[in-house]
């Protein structure tokens, strides 16, 4: 649960929630766009020689918790986790506010402080 500066409840513990997203610069985008591929490239090679390979290659970026018998699974797991590493992670939450349309910000990743804007037109009445 959130509260904004104008007594507003935002819920973030639905998800997917319309409500929060991440906030990702066109480098950082860039970035991660190029981390993903060569990971995925990686991966794909570690694949072609086999599931014990894959799986080999799985456990040496995440450990066990991902390694699968099943191909299809494990192609879904490690492309979720090659994003959500990559793009999703090192980017700063935001959370909208539906009432009134402040946004918060994230100072930091992973800490729970924000800075909080006011759209132009609310600012202005």
């Amino acid at each position: 649960m959130f509260v904004c500066t104008g007594g507003h409840r935002i819920s973030t513990t639905q998800y997917p929630n319309e409500n929060e997203f991440n906030l990702l610069s066109q480098a950082a985008a860039e970035r991660a766009i190029a981390e993903v591929g060569q990971s995925l490239h990686a991966f794909c090679d570690a694949l072609a020689e086999g599931l014990d390979s894959a799986n080999a290659w799985i456990q040496s970026e995440w450990g066990e918790n991902l390694v699968h018998s099943d191909r299809d699974t494990m192609i879904a797991n490690v492309a979720n986790e090659l994003i959500m590493r990559h793009v999703i992670e090192d980017a700063p939450a935001c959370v909208r506010c539906p009432e009134c349309g402040r946004f918060y910000i994230q100072r930091q990743v992973y800490e729970n402080s924000y800075d909080g804007f006011v759209p132009e037109a609310a600012a202005q009445s």
